[in-house]
């Protein structure tokens, strides 16, 4: 097979990618029958180009660069491909956490059980940037654990179906991309409620103040109903212990057991 060369191997554009222009740049091959018999093999260098920014800002930026080719016979492709600038050489992020395993108890309380995250830009000499606020982040199993919007901490809220020994969140900052792995352990019902002692009286000659924490809508009888107007006390009632028990369980698959 002949070697395709072309008239223009390169041509450099000094224009700022961040503005909206559109180039045309012809280039043609000296043999056109061995430039389709390539395009049938695959991919084909037909074209270098140099992209020079004006102006890089502090944080990884990117611009989106349409380009359309065609050749000969009408044929046509048209492609999008992505550019990002930054002031540093980042060669890697991650993504870090105090604890990677979450108790979901909201299930049980209503209230939130969150876990902050610290995202960091790894340069190639080693230092670190805190690119928390730029990144961009989302869980892969949300019906396991979410993702806050500003990628600042990972929660549960109640509303989650299951546990995970791995639940995986994505995070991205302009060409860099990580996950963080957690796991998440779901309480099992129906819980076991222990009382030590299922029947309570009431300790007679034993009178206790009435404190906005003891009052009751309902009085048991005429007895503590005299004794509350009268005195501002009423009786002692026993008291006993409560445990509420239960299991955590974090299923590693659909079909395998799980971890307790």
């Amino acid at each position: 097979m002949d070697k395709v060369s072309f008239c223009q191997q390169h041509r450099c554009l000094d224009h700022s990618y961040n503005q909206h222009r559109t180039h045309d740049l012809p280039v043609s091959p000296q043999n056109q029958s061995s430039l389709f018999m390539q395009l049938c093999k695959g991919l084909l260098e037909v074209l270098q180009l140099d992209f020079v920014p004006d102006d890089i800002a502090e944080h990884i930026e990117s611009q989106t660069i349409s380009w359309r080719l065609e050749i000969p016979g009408n044929v046509k492709d048209v492609g999008l491909m992505r550019m990002y600038t930054a002031q540093r050489d980042y060669v890697g992020l991650a993504p870090l956490v105090m604890n990677s395993d979450i108790l979901n108890t909201a299930v049980l309380t209503g209230k939130n059980v969150s876990v902050p995250v610290k995202t960091l830009a790894v340069e190639a000499n080693g230092s670190v940037t805190d690119v928390t606020n730029y990144t961009s982040c989302t869980s892969t199993q949300e019906d396991v654990l979410k993702v806050s919007e500003r990628c600042d901490y990972v929660y549960v809220d109640g509303k989650e179906t299951k546990g995970r020994s791995s639940v995986m969140v994505n995070f991205t900052y302009g060409f860099l991309s990580a996950q963080l792995e957690l796991r998440v352990w779901m309480p099992r019902l129906p819980m076991t409620i222990q009382i030590a002692d299922p029947e309570l009286s009431q300790i007679k000659g034993w009178r206790v103040p009435i404190t906005t924490g003891s009052r009751r809508s309902n009085w048991d009888s005429e007895e503590e109903e005299e004794m509350r107007k009268g005195r501002g006390c009423m009786l002692q009632y026993q008291h006993s212990p409560i445990r509420v028990l239960t299991q955590f369980t974090a299923q590693s698959d659909p079909d395998s057991q799980q971890l307790f």
